[in-house]
Parts: C-alpha cells; structure tokens; sequence
C-alpha cells in the first residue's frame, strides 16, 4: 500500500510547461512597465463654462476661413466647417465668385449633415441643429439637445506634439483647448 502511494505521488508530479512559465514572467514584466511613472504634466485644460457653452451656438457674420474641415452642399450653398469653431455658409450660386453668407459659431463641431431643411452639427456632447433654406440662403438656429455624444475632449488635444494632460474635470465645463504649462508648474 505504501508503494502504491509513494508511486501515486510519483504519477501526480508537478510537470512544469515552460511556455506558461515564459507568459508569467511577462505578466510580470508588463504590471512592472506600467506601474512606472508618468511624466508630469505639461498641458492644462482650459475650459468654457456650461452655461456659456449651452449659449454659444449661433449665426454670425461671415468670418474668415482659418483652417478648412468637412464641405457639404446644400441647393446652390456650400457649408463648410472649421474644425472646433463652427460652420462657413457660403453662397455658390455663381461658383465663379462664391460669397460667404454667414458663419454658425459651434464651438466644439468637428461634423455635420443636412436632412430636409435642417442642419444637424456636434457641439462636444451637445447636437445643435439649424434650420436652412435653400434660396436665398439663410440660417436661422433651431434648438440644441443635450448630451448626445460622449463626454471626449481628444479633438480639442494637440497633435504631433509630446503631450501630457493634467486631469479633466467634467464638472467645469466643456475643454475649448489645452495650455502648455510653464516648467515651474512641473514641466519638465
């Protein structure tokens, strides 16, 4: 009995897989890699308020186009957008010489659709819709409704740059755009 038991405990040994022990030890090596630490920070949000933010959309005067998004036709008017500023209407019924006609302040908007006469453009995570008419060209807002999209700041974040953000605080509002800090405020 006593062999069987010593042979049971023979036939029972612990028979190590070097593949699971090569998936540990990377286990490891990961939790070690992202438990370093993180840079300081190097931008800062700046943020617009949600009251203002809930106030802003609205037609203004033609403006002019400082970078260039998204176009889309509409009868003879071009709408085009500047991405987080808002929306260029534009009349092109004489393609020759198109006049800019009105610019729809949305800050926040990087899209835009037209479904019968309305205009439907993101504002963060608001959708503000405006209703247009074809000929004249005209623009009148319609209504905004809230909280549509995910609250997602990563359109306003600066591009092709090192960049560190300091925590986002929803509670402030919505963030316009990010401010480098200086290297006293623990930039490196």
């Amino acid at each position: 009995m006593l062999a069987k038991n010593i042979e049971g405990f023979q036939c029972c040994q612990l028979r190590v897989n070097p593949v699971a022990v090569g998936l540990l030890c990377l286990a490891g090596l990961a939790s070690v890699a992202t438990s370093a630490k993180r840079p300081p920070p190097t931008h800062r949000p700046v943020y617009m308020g949600w009251k203002e933010f809930r106030a802003s959309a609205e037609v203004q005067a033609p403006r002019e186009i400082q970078k260039r998004g998204k176009i889309y036709t509409f009868g003879t008017a071009l709408f085009l957008s500047e991405p987080g500023e808002g929306i260029h209407v534009i009349d092109n019924s004489s393609p020759e010489a198109p006049r800019q006609v009105a610019f729809l302040r949305i800050p926040g908007n990087f899209d835009l659709a037209i479904r019968g006469r309305y205009l439907y453009a993101d504002s963060f995570v608001d959708l503000v819709i405006f209703e247009v008419s074809p000929a004249p060209i005209g623009v009148r807002y319609a209504r905004r409704v809230k909280n549509v999209f995910p609250y997602d700041m990563t359109g306003t974040m600066p591009r092709n740059q090192r960049f560190w953000p300091t925590g986002v605080d929803r509670g402030q509002g919505v963030v316009l755009r990010w401010e480098a800090l200086e290297k006293k405020e623990g930039r490196p």
